[in-house]
C-alpha cells in the first residue's frame, strides 16, 4: 500500500492517514472483512484548494498500482470529481469526432456543394476555438469547471451552424433572384444577419443569468456560453 501511494505521500500538499495507524476505537471504521476478503481504508488528504487537488489527482492517479492480488478503489469528493471530469472530457472528444464529419456530410447533401458546407462548419470550429481560449484565460481569474467545455461545444457548433445556415440560405436566395455577389451579401446581412444578431444577444442574456447561481456549476455554463 505504501508503495502504491508513494507518489502521493511524497507530494508536499498531500498527507495520508493509513488504516494501521488508526486508534483502536476507530479501527472498525477503516478496516473490515467479510466472506469476499478484507478491506482497509487509507485516507489521502489534499492540503490545498479543490482545483489544485484535482490537478494533483490528474498527475498522480496512474501511479497507484497495487500488486499481489490486491484491488484498489478511489472514492470521495476529489476522486469522484476528477473521474467525472475525465469521463466528460473523453466523451466530448468522441462526440466531436462523430458529430463533426456527420454535420459536414449532411450540410454537403443539403447544399450540394463542399464549399457551402464547409462555411458553417468552419464558423463553428472557429467559434469553439475562440471560446475555449477565452475560457482558459478566465480560468486564471475565477473557477471554471469542465461543464464549460460542454456548453462551448454545444453552442459553438450547434448555434454557429444554425445561424450560418440562415445566412448561407438567404445568400443563395438573393443570388437566385439575380443579384450580384456584393448585393446578395448586403441583402443577407441586412435581413438574416440582423435576425442572427438579435437572436445571439437574446441567447447571451439568458446564459448570463447562470452567473448568479454561486456555489454551483451553473456559472461555468454561463461563462462557457
Amino acid at each position: 500500500v505504501r508503495a502504491a501511494l508513494a507518489d502521493f505521500e511524497n507530494h508536499p500538499d498531500v498527507s495520508i492517514e493509513y488504516s494501521w495507524d488508526a486508534e483502536e476505537v476507530d479501527r472498525e471504521d477503516v478496516v473490515a472483512s467479510d466472506e469476499d476478503g478484507q478491506y482497509a481504508l487509507n485516507k489521502v488528504v489534499f492540503n490545498t484548494n479543490r482545483k489544485e487537488a484535482k490537478s494533483i489527482m490528474n498527475d498522480l492517479h496512474d501511479s497507484v498500482d497495487l500488486e499481489g492480488g490486491f484491488d484498489g478503489w478511489m472514492t470521495d469528493g476529489i476522486a469522484v470529481d476528477w473521474t467525472f471530469d475525465d469521463r466528460i472530457k473523453n466523451d466530448l472528444i468522441k462526440a466531436e469526432l462523430v458529430s463533426g464529419p456527420l454535420s459536414l456530410l449532411i450540410l454537403g447533401i443539403v447544399f450540394g456543394s463542399l464549399i457551402a458546407a464547409l462555411l458553417p462548419v468552419g464558423v463553428g470550429v472557429g467559434t469553439v476555438l475562440a471560446a475555449i481560449g477565452m475560457t482558459i484565460w478566465l480560468s486564471n481569474v475565477t473557477d471554471v469547471t469542465v461543464y464549460a467545455t460542454n456548453i462551448i461545444s454545444l453552442i459553438g457548433i450547434g448555434v454557429s451552424i444554425d445561424y450560418s445556415l440562415f445566412l448561407v440560405n438567404r445568400f443563395r436566395e438573393e443570388l437566385d433572384r439575380g443579384h450580384d455577389v456584393r448585393t446578395a451579401t448586403a441583402m443577407s446581412c441586412a435581413t438574416a444577419g440582423k435576425a442572427v444578431f438579435y437572436s445571439g444577444i437574446t441567447v447571451a442574456i439568458g446564459l448570463m443569468g447562470m452567473l448568479f447561481f454561486t456555489n454551483t456549476s451553473l456559472p461555468s455554463l454561463g461563462i462557457g456560453g
